[in-house]
């Protein structure tokens, strides 16, 4: 039986993030094919989680020897568990997801021993250059190596799958490279809807860190602290940094926002249940989860210059703002005009059940299985 390893920092089960759940679906096609030995190779494991149908291997926990240097290096420090434990499991295919540092030893791996390797694409700045000015100063020479090892894996993996055509145009333009496939991410859609006509609940949803500005969103719900009617929640992990401490002191001063720390997917839809909009602010996406579960649920997405491929702009999803003004303004417009926003929502619900269907997962499964084949 051929042997697939899944590897990412990160398991679903400790880490709620957008390519931990795409990975999950990917798994459960690829356990329903029965025609692999699967192997899930990563860092951080939920401690209760026992897995069905493939096998966990999990790389050693540093912050255990508490050797500070070795911390300090974060996922370099990982190599070398890596490169041995696939050399121990000996995959005939690596599929690969979130890039830096796993990226460059699956490559250097596969390369090596004769492996074929896909790398999936999980965020536009995983084929930007890199840029120092969005790397806190402690950790830029952490960063600068992962990105180093990640640019050496998109030279030396045998596929590359991207989740839109803005990231292939960004790789062919910084890396001279094409992607092997254009794949959207993909969701299971929902049997019922928010009540779009009676809250006026405006969700954010991501891991809060500063690439994703969330006092943008804080900015936001600040400039409607006169409307009673309108509540604004922020949903996403937030880390110990005296950055992460400022940012709760921030959303704890301002009377109509709440932050719900980090939920699970399930708790995520039921919040979209009760929304009329959903806000991002982000400097970079990939295609982001939470559009595709606003979409499916008919609401629209308001962004400030995220809109990947165009697609908010050219179905009318939603809208885009180029400043703080366009994006106060369009989310009122948006929020009382109650026929507008149940329009969007539709437009919305018939895009996404076309684009972002769970068939979107197969398309993977057949890439890694022409790798193999081609062995």
């Amino acid at each position: 039986m051929k042997v697939i390893a899944i590897v990412t920092p990160a398991h679903w089960s400790q880490v709620t993030g957008g390519s931990e759940l795409q990975i999950r679906y990917l798994l459960d096609h690829l356990i329903s094919l029965d025609s692999y030995k699967i192997y899930y190779v990563t860092k951080s494991v939920g401690e209760d989680f026992s897995p069905n149908g493939y096998v966990i291997e999990r790389l050693p926990e540093l912050s255990r020897y508490k050797i500070s240097v070795l911390n300090y290096m974060g996922d370099f420090a990982d190599s070398p568990a890596l490169y041995k434990t696939l050399k121990k499991i000996k995959p005939d295919v690596i599929y690969q997801r979130v890039g830096g540092i796993y990226t460059g030893v699956s490559a250097c791996y596969a390369r090596h021993h004769g492996a074929k390797m896909v790398w999936h694409i999980s965020s536009d700045m995983n084929v930007t250059p890199f840029r120092k000015d969005m790397n806190k100063a402690r950790n830029i020479v952490n960063r600068f190596v992962a990105k180093k090892f990640l640019e050496y894996g998109i030279k030396n993996c045998d596929a590359i799958i991207a989740q839109t055509k803005q990231q292939d145009d960004l790789l062919f333009r910084h890396y001279s490279r094409k992607a092997d496939r254009i794949i959207a991410n993909f969701h299971e859609p929902p049997v019922s809807f928010p009540l779009a006509n009676e809250n006026k609940l405006v969700l954010w949803i991501s891991n809060i860190k500063k690439l994703k500005r969330p006092e943008l969103f804080i900015e936001l719900a600040r400039s409607q602290l006169s409307r009673k009617d309108i509540e604004f929640v922020m949903i996403g992990r937030l880390d110990n940094s005296p950055w992460s401490a400022q940012i709760k002191e921030m959303v704890g001063a301002t009377g109509n926002l709440r932050m719900t720390g980090e939920i699970s997917h399930q708790e995520v839809n039921e919040w979209l249940h009760k929304a009329s909009l959903v806000v991002n602010t982000s400097m970079f996406e990939g295609m982001p989860n939470s559009f595709i579960q606003a979409w499916l649920r008919k609401i629209p997405v308001l962004t400030m210059g995220v809109d990947p491929d165009n697609v908010i702009k050219n179905e009318g999803i939603g809208a885009v703002a180029d400043d703080m003004a366009g994006m106060t303004e369009n989310l009122v417009k948006i929020l009382d005009d109650s026929g507008l926003r149940i329009a969007m929502g539709r437009k919305a619900r018939d895009f996404a059940i076309t684009t972002y269907s769970k068939d979107n997962v197969k398309e993977i499964g057949q890439i890694i299985h022409s790798l193999i084949l081609r062995k």
